[in-house]
């Protein structure tokens, strides 16, 4: 599991055509910790998101920040 695949299936899922960042920025940090908690799920994800992280991301998959 990585930063990628959380932020985007958070954007895919939901049906507004723009998310506040701060927005994102929670639910992606809610995730990561529920992830970070269960034994046998495994993430690449060494750190918790951050802004600087999550645009450079978003961007990435195609998304306007």
């Amino acid at each position: 599991m990585t930063l990628n695949s959380l932020v985007s299936a958070w954007l895919l899922q939901d049906e507004a055509q723009s998310m506040m960042m701060s927005t994102l920025l929670q639910k992606a940090g809610l995730i990561y910790d529920y992830l970070k908690v269960k034994p046998l799920v495994k993430t690449y994800m060494t750190v918790r998101p951050m802004q600087g992280l999550v645009k450079k991301h978003v961007t990435g998959l195609g998304f306007n920040v």
